[in-house]
């Protein structure tokens, strides 16, 4: 969502594109990492993370 969002916005603000995008490689690299993720892993690491203890934070 941050790279269709934010590309929209800079079409819509191209006096801003740079400030708009400025984070925009970090989350294109994210997606290709989970694009290379093997399903099973992806799963193995939610049930990790579901039954780990809740933790509260103020």
């Amino acid at each position: 969502m941050i790279v269709t969002i934010s590309g929209w916005r800079a079409v819509l603000y191209p006096e801003n594109a740079n400030y708009i995008l400025r984070n925009n490689a970090v989350s294109w690299r994210r997606l290709s990492e989970c694009d290379r993720a093997q399903r099973d892993d992806v799963f193995a690491a939610l049930r990790r993370a579901c039954t780990q203890p809740a933790v509260l934070t103020r």
